[in-house]
């Protein structure tokens, strides 16, 4: 568990594989249902949570 008591969640494809990359996260957003996932190059990738 993390310090905050919260466990650690991969998210998946729809065909049920692991998303992923290499990177630091600088934000993380939800909007509505898809998450909004910010790297430190200022990128930002959509993920749709279903």
């Amino acid at each position: 568990a993390l310090v905050d008591g919260s466990l650690p969640t991969l998210i998946a494809d729809k065909d049920g594989k692991a998303v992923g990359g290499n990177g630091t996260i600088t934000a993380a957003t939800l909007d509505g249902t898809t998450l909004k996932v910010t790297d430190s190059t200022g990128n930002t990738t959509s993920v749709a949570l279903q």
